[in-house]
């Protein structure tokens, strides 16, 4: 069963993905030199959703670049994981 949902929006109409606990979901947003990658994962240990984000090089110039963290919500309150552990 999915747990993780992605939408895309762009010229051509809209798109959907799920995932599952197990499988997670990445999805990456590019312009030619810069983007971000958000990769989605269930922390079993925890019993939470966590997000990590990236700033990439774009489609221009690949990979994953710098981290720029990983979060997960906390009731109404976005927490950023090297914060709290």
């Amino acid at each position: 069963m999915a747990h993780f949902r992605a939408t895309v929006q762009g010229n051509r109409g809209e798109a959907s993905r799920l995932g599952t606990k197990g499988s997670g979901m990445d999805a990456d947003i590019n312009g030619w030199d810069s983007g971000v990658s958000v990769r989605a994962s269930y922390n079993r240990e925890n019993s939470r959703d966590e997000f990590s984000i990236y700033l990439t090089g774009g489609s221009g110039y690949g990979s994953v670049g710098k981290f720029l963290g990983k979060y997960y919500r906390d009731g109404d309150e976005i927490v950023n994981t090297e914060d709290k552990e």
